[in-house]
């Protein structure tokens, strides 16, 4: 349901392949496993924004339009609230702690047409809320997206008049992953995932390396395939 003039989450983000290929969680060849990976942070990600019950619209590189990223994420935006919602908050699929979110409270907020920057912990943003009437195209894809000068640039607009959410780790290599495994944040379904793939596939890797790295858990909860999102 799109519930026009409500707020609604638009999901940025790659297929799992191309994910995959740009990420490289794990060196060498491991396409196959990388891919794995990011399917289940994708899947993860899908859970928890449809339990967030806002219209979500996912717009993976099938959707996108632009030559650069600042183009092609300012594309989305517009795409979503020419849909005729007002507001919308602008998640990826790299930071798997968005179960840790209120998102009721982040609805609220929405609704009042606060901005709210999620930072994450390199010096950009994992998630970013804006109504239509801050949203300015040209300006917006002419930001330093995918820079460690991201969120200061956003924050610098909107004053220190935005919602600020806790800084979280998105997962851009095997350290992040990790440091993630690792934290009291981790959400366990996901994390269980993750320390039984890693342990069964990249286990001598992992001591090469010198990870120190927990014993397996061998009840897992298999996550579930995303159900249908609304596509434009």
């Amino acid at each position: 349901m799109k519930r026009q003039g409500s707020p609604a989450i638009l999901l940025f983000s790659r297929q799992a392949a191309r994910e995959a290929s740009r990420k490289r969680w794990l060196p060498g060849n491991a396409a196959r496993r990388n891919k794995m990976i990011a399917g289940a942070l994708l899947s993860h990600t899908l859970e928890v924004l449809h339990a967030a019950d806002m219209p979500l619209y996912h717009f993976d590189e099938r959707l996108q339009s632009g030559a650069t990223f600042g183009e092609r994420i300012a594309h989305a935006f517009a795409s979503v609230f020419a849909q005729g919602h007002d507001y919308v908050i602008c998640v990826g699929s790299d930071c798997p702690q968005l179960d840790q979110l209120d998102w009721g409270f982040i609805r609220e907020q929405a609704f009042l047409k606060r901005g709210i920057l999620g930072p994450d912990l390199r010096g950009g943003v994992y998630l970013i809320g804006m109504p239509k009437s801050d949203f300015k195209p040209l300006a917006f894809q002419q930001l330093p997206w995918q820079s460690p000068s991201l969120f200061k640039l956003f924050s610098a607009f909107y004053r220190d008049h935005c919602l600020l959410l806790e800084s979280l780790r998105d997962l851009n290599g095997l350290e992040d992953i990790q440091a993630y495994l690792h934290s009291s944040a981790s959400t366990r379904s996901l994390v269980q995932w993750l320390r039984e793939w890693l342990w069964s596939n990249v286990r001598p890797l992992l001591s090469v390396r010198g990870f120190l790295y927990p014993a397996p858990i061998r009840s897992v909860r298999q996550l579930r395939a995303p159900p249908a999102v609304a596509q434009l």
